[in-house]
């Protein structure tokens, strides 16, 4: 049965999901859609693309995942179909799918072509039709002749200097858990055995060790943990970290050898 996952920022009073649903009902029947994750902070790439980038290769190939943020198409920028490990990403060009390898890209479309599509509604008009195509050919037939390459933007990686590691959070879970960049390869390579102090916020705010899960710690304390994607994750048991400390995407969490 063919799958098609969606993500977007809309929320859950919005029509436009609705909509696309119904489109793709209509046109192709018996098919799975799955919800990934709806209400990200608008126009967000980056965390579409975080959530994204956990949760995409859990489903099986031939997937067609519709990411349906930030998707007004721009002077510089185009809607796309990329195809890659034979799963199918219909997105705006704007840098959300960085975390694909370039060198394992087997296709990419421009999906713009159609200049008699509503531009105000790109999602409805244009990544239905072409998630469609996919499901009933295997590829977008209507391709626009037009090159096309996939956009990428920077990534924040932690910065390493004598004795201090500083990482960034690049996600914030709904129980105010904050997830950093800071992988647990790059963690022990920094630390090598040695004390260290986390850093929260500020330099009142600490933490001496890593637990094993977000329960180990007393109710109301703070702990660090490598999660299931191997990143850094700091919060609080039953409390929320990123409001206690006015945590946000990009601040800072800083790693002091001791």
């Amino acid at each position: 049965m063919p799958l098609i996952t969606l993500l977007s920022d809309w929320a859950n009073q919005d029509y436009y999901l609705s909509i696309v649903k119904g489109k793709l009902y209509s046109a192709l029947g018996n098919i799975t859609i799955v919800d990934i994750a709806h209400g990200i902070p608008s126009h967000h790439y980056l965390i579409a693309s975080f959530i994204l980038k956990a949760s995409w290769s859990h489903f099986p190939k031939g997937t067609v995942h519709m990411i349906m943020v930030d998707t007004v198409p721009e002077a510089n920028k185009t809607l796309v179909a990329v195809k890659y490990a034979s799963h199918w990403f219909l997105a705006n060009n704007n840098g959300c799918l960085s975390f694909l390898n370039a060198e394992d890209i087997e296709d990419i479309i421009s999906i713009n072509s159609d200049k008699n599509s509503s531009q105000s509604f790109p999602e409805a008009d244009l990544m239905v039709p072409a998630a469609i195509e996919i499901i009933n050919t295997g590829s977008v037939i209507s391709r626009s002749s037009e090159p096309v390459k996939l956009m990428r933007r920077p990534q924040l990686m932690p910065l390493e200097s004598p004795g201090k590691l500083e990482g960034h959070v690049i996600f914030i879970s709904s129980f105010g858990n904050v997830i950093t960049n800071i992988s647990i390869s790059t963690f022990q390579e920094f630390v090598n055995n040695r004390n260290y102090i986390i850093y929260i916020g500020s330099n009142h705010f600490k933490i001496e060790c890593i637990s094993a899960r977000h329960t180990e710690q007393p109710i109301g304390e703070f702990f660090a943990i490598f999660n299931s994607l191997g990143f850094l994750e700091v919060g609080i048991n039953k409390g929320n970290a990123a409001e206690m400390f006015l945590l946000k995407i990009a601040s800072v969490i800083r790693i002091v050898l001791v």
